[in-house]
């Protein structure tokens, strides 16, 4: 610390040109951490198998009241009925229905459409014939299981295959050049943490400021 007409002055804190001259003086500890972290990351893209994802659609139809000119939608009713077929198509029985047609057993997602009377149904798997083949046959124990709730005391429910799922032809995940640049940014990070801590233990001086 230097005082100088009542003023004080921190002669430890780190300007821009410092920071330039750490990065230039530890710029192979930066370099060295990249390329290596990029090559875990590389190696981990190539050897991770590229999975497909397919998509089937299910609209569930509810009856609705009124007549020609004004039709009374009942929301609260639609919405329970969604999150019931939702919570249906991937309850014990209907994967143990789906189990007897597909196996190995790809990754189930079911999700409600916002806004419609769409549910998706995707199926993931390295296979994507065996992710089309299982997207749709849930969509299919679906509508079969409709056809066996029913119920006197609330309005009929209709369910049917609205969109099938298509053969993907283009892989899901994982996304090489996602992986790639997150292997860079995690490498340059890491660079520059390592290049501070050497920094930090190294007793050398460098510069007249330091001196």
């Amino acid at each position: 610390m230097l005082l100088s007409g009542g003023s004080c002055i921190k002669e430890d804190e780190m300007t821009l040109l410092d920071f330039i001259q750490i990065l230039s003086r530890r710029k192979w500890v930066i370099i060295l951490t990249a390329f290596f972290t990029l090559d875990v990351f590389a190696l981990a893209v190539f050897n991770t198998p590229p999975k497909y994802t397919a998509t089937s659609s299910v609209r569930i139809l509810t009856t609705r009241s009124g007549s020609a000119d004004y039709v009374e939608y009942n929301v609260d009713y639609s919405t329970r009925v969604m999150n019931t077929y939702k919570e249906l198509a991937t309850s014990a029985p209907v994967l143990e229905e789906l189990g007897r047609y597909v196996s190995p057993f790809p990754s189930l997602e079911v999700s409600i459409v916002p806004d419609s009377e769409l549910i998706e149904i995707s199926a993931t798997d390295i296979d994507p014939a065996l992710a089309q083949f299982a997207a749709n046959k849930l969509g299919d124990i679906i509508v079969d299981q409709s056809k066996l709730m029913v119920s006197t005391d609330e309005p009929p429910v209709n369910a049917y295959v609205a969109e099938p799922a298509t053969l993907p032809d283009k892989p899901s995940s994982p996304s090489p050049y996602l992986l790639i640049g997150l292997g860079l940014a995690v490498g340059l990070f890491g660079g520059l943490a390592l290049a501070f801590v050497f920094e930090s233990l190294d007793t050398r001086l460098y510069t007249l400021k330091q001196i």
